[in-house]
């Protein structure tokens, strides 16, 4: 049996001539019992984008939408988490659109301060792309732990994303380097409170039903058990 954690990645086995009878979606699924929506306030609005800061991540595309939405007049802040061979170009980037003081680039940080991140956070953004490789995501954990914390998401039609992220429900897609639909979407979600909530709720939701790791473990035991 060959499993597969996503149905994006089930897709391309298939096309590389797996067999399909023998061939299953498993999500890995998070431990909804620790990860709980705790939210903290804050006085300004934060997009949250955690990645390693390479080309797939689609970094560059969410620092250029941000730049579109904010001014001196709007209380937004980005903040990245993590560290990569971009970094540079990237700080770079954000100078050259003199939004650097409402960047923050945190580096690596651990689990624990990420998922206090998360309870700050309006919502998170992750816009990744194919990059010129080829590489792609499968299906990002890091969505799943901020449907757990009730953070809404924006995020592309990539790889596995939209099995988590459901457009108009727990968050927004859009094309890979969508901009301007990017920073639309962005924007909708920041002047929208109500919205925000009522989207993180329906992403909390979802990761309880399909994503919850002890049904998740309990549904991979059996599987195991069958083909013993």
């Amino acid at each position: 049996m060959f499993v597969c954690v996503s149905n994006y990645i089930r897709d391309r086995v298939l096309e590389m001539g797996f067999p399909e009878e023998r061939t299953i979606t498993h999500y890995i699924g998070i431990d909804t019992e620790t990860i709980k929506p705790i939210k903290e306030i804050t006085h300004v609005k934060i997009i949250l984008h955690v990645a390693r800061l390479v080309e797939k991540k689609g970094t560059e595309y969410l620092i250029k939408a941000f730049s579109k939405i904010s001014t001196a007049k709007k209380n937004y802040q980005l903040v990245i988490i993590g560290e990569g061979p971009l970094r540079d170009e990237l700080q770079s980037l954000a100078c050259s659109l003199r939004i650097n003081d409402r960047i923050n680039f945190l580096g690596v940080q651990n689990h624990s301060e990420v998922i206090k991140w998360m309870g700050r956070a309006s919502l998170f953004c992750l816009p990744s792309i194919v990059a010129s490789s080829g590489d792609s995501e499968g299906l990002g954990m890091v969505f799943l732990e901020a449907a757990a914390m009730a953070v809404p998401a924006v995020a592309t039609y990539h790889g596995g994303i939209p099995e988590v992220v459901k457009d108009g429900e727990t968050g927004y897609l859009v094309k890979e380097k969508d901009i301007n639909s990017l920073a639309e979407c962005l924007r909708n979600l920041l002047e929208n409170d109500g919205l925000c909530d009522r989207m993180g709720q329906a992403a909390r939701k979802l990761v309880e039903r399909e994503f919850n790791i002890r049904n998740q473990t309990a549904m991979l035991e059996e599987l195991y058990k069958e083909l013993s």
